[in-house]
């Protein structure tokens, strides 16, 4: 209101004052004198076990009346952890759903191969009679696994991309097309795509051309 006037003794940073996942807004704080409100909040700094100094604050504002209630003393992590508590069990779930989808790539990848390899059994063997040795055999395999993964994975960042505006409101100070996280999922999917097409590649190195041909 007009002629209305306070002493600006410092500012602060942006504070979310209502949770994580609140955008920060415009905040005056103001001595309690000033303006007393029902219920204030109490922030102490303290060095060792926070959970040791839960006790004195309380004995220390029992000693200022015992009719002053407190309550939801804790932790700060335990604070801020509350606030995230249904974001973090969406996560969990997306996490575990991710860890299932992962397993059954490495399943089907490893599926794929090995039956990519028993239909190649002949043409394995025509190379391995003309000279081809292990180590051709074996990369052969394995490079025809990254490319079978690189399609899936080539679809993938660009399907993230687009659908990953979805998990904004579950998302804090991350983009939806964090490189990091883009980086590590790559080479994740490339670890399994290498395991899971190890073993067909060794199974191919063993392929006797002799019994091949002989069989056709």
């Amino acid at each position: 209101p007009p002629g209305f006037v306070r002493e600006i003794v410092g500012i602060s940073s942006d504070v979310r004052f209502y949770g994580l996942f609140w955008e920060s807004s415009p905040e005056v704080y103001l001595p309690y004198r000033q303006m007393p409100v029902s219920a204030v909040n109490i922030v102490a700094s303290v060095t060792g076990d926070p959970s040791e100094f839960v006790r004195v604050i309380r004995a220390d504002v029992g000693a200022l009346g015992r009719a002053i209630p407190v309550y939801r003393a804790g932790k700060m992590t335990q604070m801020i952890g509350r606030t995230a508590a249904s974001e973090r069990f969406y996560m969990v779930v997306l996490g575990i759903f991710a860890a299932v989808a992962a397993t059954l790539a490495a399943v089907g990848i490893y599926g794929v191969l090995s039956y990519s390899v028993a239909r190649q059994a002949t043409e394995i063997g025509v190379r391995v009679a003309l000279g081809a040795g292990p180590n051709d055999v074996l990369g052969g395999v394995i490079l025809d696994g990254f490319r079978l993964a690189g399609l899936g994975l080539a679809l993938g960042v660009v399907g993230w991309i687009v659908l990953s505006r979805l998990l904004i409101p579950l998302l804090h100070e991350v983009g939806t097309a964090d490189l990091p996280t883009i980086l590590g999922t790559v080479l994740v999917i490339a670890t399994i795509t290498f395991l899971a097409s190890f073993v067909p590649a060794r199974k191919a190195t063993r392929v006797d051309p002799m019994v091949t041909l002989r069989s056709e």
